[in-house]
């Protein structure tokens, strides 16, 4: 818990995060580029960019 955060009631999450569609871990990133916070995943090829299936999916 936050020490200065008197109302905090988590930990939010009961479980870890799940994985993406294709069983790899999402990306987070803090701060984000895009927004405050960048979440994301690199798509069905786990590489950066592509199209179709193999693009990323983002948070923005």
């Amino acid at each position: 818990a936050p020490a200065n955060e008197l109302r905090w009631q988590g930990p939010y999450l009961s479980k870890r995060l799940p994985a993406d569609p294709w069983g790899r871990p999402y990306q987070y990133k803090y701060p984000g580029t895009q927004s405050d916070f960048d979440l994301f995943s690199f798509g069905k090829d786990g590489q950066l960019g592509g199209s179709g299936e193999d693009a990323d999916i983002t948070n923005w």
